[in-house]
């Protein structure tokens, strides 16, 4: 719950109101009238309970629900800064049955190729590429891994979704069911296809640009490279 911009709708609240009469100790008494308020909302679908419009009606602050799509813009500046991001050592792995992959919790910044990947086109290959390179993007922008897992990252990034006696999923962009593929997909997205990611996720879109490392495009570049250095070694 954050204070956010909002926005005005009527609704009818109860104010104190002084009564005066003699015959009552203090010389009078409080009586609660309803009055038509201004209460400040925040979603249009959010609906105050009556303790929130009394609230309201008496001045005190009420914090709204926010906008789990748009809680990565309450971030302070340089949360997710990273002015610098390390390319990967491209690798031939004769043994994976994966296309491409990066090593979980490795410390050197390697990406392994398989056989699989080399049979693809040259199109999926640099798709597959700038995929691998966003999942380690998510190593290097400070604050990512974490906000990825059940943060403003992961939120912004697809929806939970919760269902009565049935086994919890994400919903993520790009079809994805965890938030760490999503975002390696965003990553590959906002390389080749930036105006179709833009239509189809523009809270998604805005959320890679802020977060993406300065030299993001650079560095995939380089990793594309890395594809025919090791083809030549095969």
């Amino acid at each position: 719950m954050i204070e956010i911009d909002i926005e005005l709708l009527k609704y009818k609240a109860k104010t104190r109101v002084w009564v005066k009469d003699p015959s009552k100790k203090g010389g009078g008494y409080h009586r609660m009238q309803e009055t038509g308020v201004d209460v400040k909302v925040g979603p249009k679908d959010w609906a105050p309970t009556a303790e929130e419009i009394e609230d309201q009606a008496y001045g005190f602050s009420v914090k709204v629900p926010s906008n789990p799509k748009t809680e990565w813009r309450d971030k302070p500046e340089g949360y997710f800064r990273c002015d610098k991001a390390v390319p990967l050592d491209v690798k031939y792995s004769p043994t994976t049955d994966s296309e491409a992959y990066v090593p979980q919790g490795s410390s050197g910044q390697s990406i392994y190729l398989g056989k699989k990947f080399f049979d693809q086109s040259r199109a999926e290959q640099e798709h597959i590429m700038v995929h691998e390179t966003g999942h380690t993007f998510e190593d290097q922008i400070p604050n990512m891994e974490e906000e990825l897992s059940t943060g403003c990252a992961a939120k912004v990034l697809g929806t939970m979704i919760l269902r009565p006696g049935r086994i919890p999923y994400y919903d993520g962009v790009w079809g994805q069911m965890n938030p760490s593929e999503a975002f390696a997909d965003s990553t590959a997205a906002l390389y080749h296809n930036p105006k179709e990611f833009k239509d189809r996720y523009p809270e998604a879109y805005d959320f890679m640009v802020s977060v993406m490392p300065k030299n993001w495009k650079e560095v995939i570049k380089t990793n594309i490279a890395g594809i025919d250095k090791v083809k030549n070694q095969i």
